[in-house]
């Protein structure tokens, strides 16, 4: 059990240097802003504690998207250590 943690942390690191990587060379490759007439789409959240503070700038439909992902990305990065820590707690009693 001890093994499926290492490996699940492993690719958990890798997909996230994966996703660097790939929003890098994609920046690379689009457009300049100035293209898209300077309008810009931002969503993010900012987690103090257990407490997420989420916010969102651009047009509005966009802007609801990109809050309603952030919080579900949330939800699931919060999840994920306390099951961790469950099957942790069943293999190790």
């Amino acid at each position: 059990m001890e093994r499926d943690l290492e490996t699940l942390g492993f690719i958990i690191v890798f997909i996230g240097i994966m996703i660097i990587i790939i929003a890098s060379i994609l920046m690379v490759f689009s457009q300049p802003i100035q293209d898209s007439g300077g309008r810009v789409n931002v969503g993010g959240c900012i987690i103090i504690g257990f407490i997420p503070i989420c916010f969102g700038y651009g047009e509005p439909w966009v802007m609801v998207l990109a809050i309603i992902l952030t919080i579900i990305l949330v939800i699931i990065l919060l999840l994920l250590p306390y099951i961790i820590y469950k099957r942790s707690i069943k293999v190790y009693p």
